[in-house]
């Protein structure tokens, strides 16, 4: 066999493309993602064991993975101080501090019971994936299946309110939940065409709940998405994808089950949402001193929310880039409820310029 034909083992963190549609919109589904800056989350890959074989002169392959060891998601830093969650970070989402009562408003006063690291990290996972080619030409084909922890915590809470200050002592008790996965891309490559439709199942979100708390029951739900790639010319190139989630609502158990608490309701970082994204090379010079630049429109279907973002690459000597990231949020809705990502950060327009110098 050729090189390129032999099979491998890679033992540790690795990046694999287990959905076009996990991928593409960023979902966290499958792998964890760093989420220091939400408009820009970084995939993490899963830890442990990757068998990859190819097979029919490299036209599939074949991946099995398993692993005891769990990662989870990454978000913004954040500091508990008298009570209060606090962070300098913009992307981070503060819970409320205050919460009316029957005409009263109570004081919110947070604490976390971290868990145990070893009870956080030593969780089995496993799964298979079957894909033909990433670079292939005409048909597109991928099935996968992962049994593994959820890569967000669930944060069920122990609430208590005094009723001689009218404060409530709220404890978050973060823990680590079970669920399957199960997916497939069908789609064509052609020369200046990429066309994929993707379906990921995701089961109900099982976990023990803590006695005493209030926690979020998270159903079965179906993903659907369309993805549309158009190669303009070698240098530029056109998304148009359209996503659409399909489950029951968020419920509420514990002790108060009977609430309507919005805390619980942002799942996904998309419900129903279209895409429209170019990136394209602005100009090269004979050194290979490059402009490159990424405009893309995010449209909710279900509220009238917009995101639209821009980047710019400048690569200015070998090894030197710099960058400027911006992202503009809009929506007519007066208060903010954080069903999905567009509604959480509808207030949160800024711009970010940087750099960095490979050595």
């Amino acid at each position: 066999m050729g090189a390129d034909d032999r099979t491998h083992l890679i033992i540790g963190r690795a990046k694999q493309e287990w959905s076009d549609s996990d991928q593409f919109w960023n979902l966290g589904l499958t792998q964890p993602i760093f989420r220091w800056n939400e408009a820009m989350p970084e995939q993490q890959g899963l830890s442990g064991l990757f068998l990859k074989i190819p097979f029919l002169k490299n036209q599939w392959q074949a991946t099995l993975f398993a692993s005891y060891l769990f990662i989870p998601t990454q978000g913004p830093t954040y500091q508990l101080i008298n009570g209060r969650l606090t962070s300098s970070n913009p992307w981070f989402a503060s819970p409320v501090e205050v919460l009316n009562l029957s005409g009263q408003k109570a004081n919110l006063n947070f604490d976390i019971d971290i868990p145990r690291t070893q009870d956080v990290v030593f969780k089995e996972s496993y799964g298979f994936q079957l894909s033909t080619a990433t670079n292939k030409k005409d048909l597109l084909f991928n099935v996968f299946y992962l049994n593994k922890p959820k890569n967000d915590l669930m944060l069920p809470f122990e609430g208590v309110l005094n009723l001689s200050t009218f404060n409530g002592d709220i404890t978050v008790k973060p823990q680590v939940a079970r669920h399957h996965l199960a997916g497939i891309d069908l789609g064509w490559n052609f020369t200046d065409y990429k066309t994929v439709f993707s379906w990921i199942y995701e089961s109900e979100v099982d976990y023990q709940p803590i006695a005493n708390t209030t926690y979020p029951i998270l159903p079965e739900q179906h993903i659907f998405s369309l993805n549309q790639l158009i190669r303009l010319s070698r240098a530029q190139r056109l998304w148009i994808a359209y996503i659409n989630v399909d489950r029951n609502p968020t419920t509420i158990g514990g002790v108060f089950q009977s609430s309507n608490l919005t805390a619980f309701a942002n799942r996904n970082r998309f419900e129903e949402a279209i895409r429209i994204k170019w990136e394209g090379l602005l100009y090269r010079t004979s050194n290979q001193y490059q402009v490159q630049t990424t405009l893309a429109y995010n449209q909710s279907l279900l509220r009238d929310n917009i995101w639209l973002s821009a980047e710019v690459n400048w690569s200015v000597y070998k090894g030197l880039e710099l960058f400027t990231h911006c992202d503009f949020f809009g929506g007519s809705e007066k208060t903010v409820v954080a069903v999905d990502f567009l509604s959480a950060y509808q207030n949160n327009d800024r711009c970010l310029v940087g750099g960095h110098y490979a050595f």
